[in-house]
């Protein structure tokens, strides 16, 4: 896992990439669905009020770094302790003063915040799935994207060094909660043994949130394609391959919709 999300300048970006990517993340890599793994149980496993005040630790990092949360508000309903209805405005805690003081916060990785894209003009597509929604089994899925623009990923990548590369991944969802992370790949040899794995790892995904809308998820490669190709280690047709942490539960038959490359 990483602090990647913070990067984001824009508040829905940040909060959105932070909600699917390491908060739920945390869920699913240290629970199951009687515990953390689950929306419906997740509250009443002790680690669950640990990891989300670490959660709010990166927001006040991310504040703290320039980034501005937008005004809000919406009334929550609450017990109090003699079980007495507590509504709440989520505007009176918008600011951590008067109220607590972290003895630090995390820093965002590199050089601070950036805007949704990066360097200038539209996002070009580099590549995408074609054969429909991907199903995700016990085993590796290796998925090869079809080439959408005449420029080679290594071409796009020496040729536009101030652009990212990212990868996205859109319609996940599952009809129930699989168990299990799953890692992505960019261009994994099929015989690669995981010693080598992390030269091209590119993120983690979950379904911690499932059953409700479809989710997507967004991972920089820019720095795994750029190590690749110094190596000549990329495909003529780049490939992605998704591998489950743990064997998934069959029953939830988690799909991804499409995976898309992108310049931005």
């Amino acid at each position: 896992f990483n602090l990647n999300d913070m990067k984001h300048e824009d508040f829905g970006i940040f909060s959105r990439m932070l909600d699917r990517n390491l908060h739920g993340s945390v869920h699913v890599g240290v629970g199951d669905t009687s515990n953390m793994g689950w929306v419906p149980t997740a509250a009443g496993d002790p680690i669950f009020w640990l990891h989300h005040c670490n959660i709010d630790r990166i927001w006040a990092g991310w504040n703290a770094a320039g980034g501005k949360t937008p005004p809000t508000s919406r009334q929550f309903a609450f017990a109090d302790r003699h079980n007495n209805r507590w509504m709440r405005d989520v505007a009176s805690v918008s600011s951590l003063a008067g109220l607590y003081a972290y003895d630090a916060v995390p820093r965002i990785p590199g050089e601070g915040l950036t805007s949704s894209t990066s360097g200038t003009g539209e996002p070009e597509v580099l590549a995408a799935s074609t054969s429909g929604p991907i199903r995700l089994g016990a085993r590796p899925t290796r998925v090869t994207l079809s080439a959408l623009a005449d420029t080679s990923l290594t071409t796009a990548a020496r040729a536009s060094p101030n652009r990212a590369i990212v990868v996205l991944m859109e319609g996940v969802n599952s009809a129930s909660q699989p168990g299990t992370l799953y890692e992505v790949f960019l261009d994994l040899p099929s015989d690669a043994d995981r010693t080598s794995y992390r030269d091209h790892y590119i993120g983690t995904f979950n379904f911690f949130d499932t059953g409700s809308d479809e989710q997507s998820f967004v991972f920089e490669a820019t720095a795994v394609v750029e190590r690749l190709a110094t190596r000549g280690m990329l495909l003529s047709k780049s490939a992605i391959t998704i591998i489950p942490v743990h064997a998934p539960d069959q029953a939830a038959q988690p799909v991804v919709g499409i995976i898309r490359m992108e310049q931005r």
